[in-house]
């Protein structure tokens, strides 16, 4: 069985054909790449699919936590698919924001406070300027989440105070 994957075509925004490709899969398509699961206190993070510079991740954030503090990831393009509403108040670049479809470049800064019992979202990325894809956790730029996060960030990680 040949392993299923999006090309890019010139001529319109990869991005979205990829989030239109990878929307329409069927479940026994989606093939996680190894080690998928990034766990932190501030809720997991699940890479359900990785080909190339483009990745799917979906990312929990349960109650008791939030990502209010604006925050940007300079190597991402991405576009955030909201599965459980309400359940959080998202915002761009200071102005909230309610749509189930955000679209965020990596010159946008984001966040969110959980309004419900927890929020889920797939976060659609196309990884930029050569960076191998991880985790959105991990191309960050901004406060961090929590203890944890910082220290896997290391030096470039900015306080949570």
């Amino acid at each position: 069985m040949t392993e299923p994957g999006f090309v890019p075509s010139r001529g319109f925004d990869d991005l979205e054909a990829f989030a239109s490709w990878f929307l329409a899969r069927k479940v026994s398509e989606i093939i996680p790449p190894p080690k998928p699961l990034l766990d932190l206190p501030t809720g997991p993070t699940f890479v359900l699919y990785r080909k190339g510079q483009y990745q799917v991740e979906l990312i929990v954030v349960p109650k008791e936590y939030d990502f209010s503090s604006e925050h940007r990831h300079p190597n991402i393009d991405s576009i955030e698919v909201v599965l459980t509403y309400p359940g959080a108040q998202f915002t761009r670049n200071g102005k909230p924001v309610n749509d189930m479809l955000i679209r965020i470049t990596h010159d946008d800064w984001h966040g969110g406070k959980v309004t419900g019992e927890g929020v889920a979202f797939l976060s659609i990325q196309k990884w930029l300027n050569g960076t191998t894809p991880t985790s959105v956790t991990m191309d960050w730029e901004g406060k961090v989440l929590c203890k944890e996060h910082g220290e896997m960030l290391g030096s470039k990680a900015e306080s949570m105070s």
